[in-house]
């Protein structure tokens, strides 16, 4: 009997309450949202971590001679940024929750803030090609790029293969 008077009284606690089919859904509604914006800034989070990395390959490689001062040493701020961001993701990415995203997507959102979907690829797809971007980097002469360009379009009208 005292069971049962237990089991009544906790039933009438608020917590304790079961929400209607209305609340419910409003309640799991939110939910999903709620997890749908972590699940996108996760996947946002792992293209620039890959992202900061490539262009540190870069920035540290075959384009480092093509700056006026070694950025590496010299205090460089979008380069100190890119450092300090592949840092911590390098440290720390084992150890982050879906709940800590935030955390770490939201710095690293504002090195990239302006970026469209489109140009965050592009950049990704650039900075993969070490081999086109050293071959830009030995071609410097923007009409000996145009005259290759015509004597390629001669040939074809595929965008691709230009």
């Amino acid at each position: 009997a005292m069971e049962a008077s237990l089991h009544s009284a906790l039933g009438k606690l608020p917590w304790a309450v079961k929400p209607d089919a209305e609340s419910a859904a409003a309640l799991e509604a939110a939910w999903l949202a709620d997890h749908l914006c972590l699940l996108q800034d996760f996947v946002l989070l792992c293209g620039h971590k890959r992202r900061v990395a490539l262009l540190l390959e870069l920035l540290e490689g075959s384009v480092r001679e093509n700056f006026s001062t070694d950025i590496t040493v010299s205090g460089d701020r979008v380069y100190q940024t890119l450092r300090h961001h592949h840092s911590t993701l390098s440290e720390q990415w084992q150890l982050q929750t879906l709940r800590m995203v935030p955390t770490f997507s939201e710095p690293i959102k504002q090195v990239f803030d302006g970026f469209s979907p489109v140009h965050l690829r592009y950049l990704d797809e650039f900075c993969s090609a070490p081999r086109l971007i050293d071959w830009l980097l030995g071609h410097q002469s923007t009409d000996t790029f145009n005259r290759l360009i015509s004597i390629s379009k001669s040939n074809t009208d595929d965008a691709i293969a230009l």
